[in-house]
């Protein structure tokens, strides 16, 4: 019993080691403003020039990833998708003007008649600011939407990884000696 509590705290103190700020919700020291929900729709609007940018959306990635943007409700607005203040990209040219789709982000994102892209981001800390660039109806609302990139296991997973090996290597060799055990007080 004292072996497993000693690996149990092995076990906890190793998967903590290996942890920065990062790790835990910060960017810079200071707590996320807004991080989105990653692999999910995240809702966003803007009004009428000069108010017609959304965001900061301020996160941190791990290990990089795609950023899926989308108009949605009224087709036609195009956008324009900056980090760190510098422009990452274009959304595409609407392919119709005042179709409504409401907050169906998916299918926006895959219809040509609603303005849509991905832009690849690399690890580390984001500020996300989107951009009306075409704004017919002076104002409007979309989605974004993160996806992260798999990551290769860092030294604190790659500790518990072996730990979780370790513990299984000594079950089995238990149950074997039990076994054993069992087997020659019989004789």
């Amino acid at each position: 019993m004292r072996i497993l509590t000693l690996l149990l705290l092995l076990f906890i103190g190793g998967s903590l080691l290996g942890q920065t700020k990062e790790d835990n919700g910060y960017v810079d020291g200071l707590p996320e403003i807004n991080p989105p929900a990653f692999g999910t729709w995240n809702f966003f609007s803007w009004g009428n020039a000069p108010a017609n940018t959304a965001g900061p959306f301020v996160f941190n990635s791990t290990n990089g990833g795609k950023l899926y943007i989308t108009d949605a409700f009224l087709s036609g607005d195009q956008l324009e998708v900056f980090d760190n203040g510098i422009s990452i990209g274009k959304t595409s040219v609407p392919g119709t003007t005042g179709d409504q789709i409401g907050v169906d982000y998916a299918t926006a994102s895959v219809d040509p008649r609603w303005s849509s892209g991905v832009m690849s981001l690399s690890a580390g800390a984001h500020s996300i600011t989107i951009t009306a660039i075409v704004n017919p109806f002076g104002g409007g609302a979309g989605a974004y939407q993160f996806q992260e990139n798999a990551g290769v296991p860092t030294l604190s997973e790659w500790g518990l990884i072996i730990l979780g090996i370790g513990f299984l290597i000594f079950g089995v060799v238990m149950i074997r000696q039990r076994q054993l055990q069992f087997n020659t007080s019989k004789i």
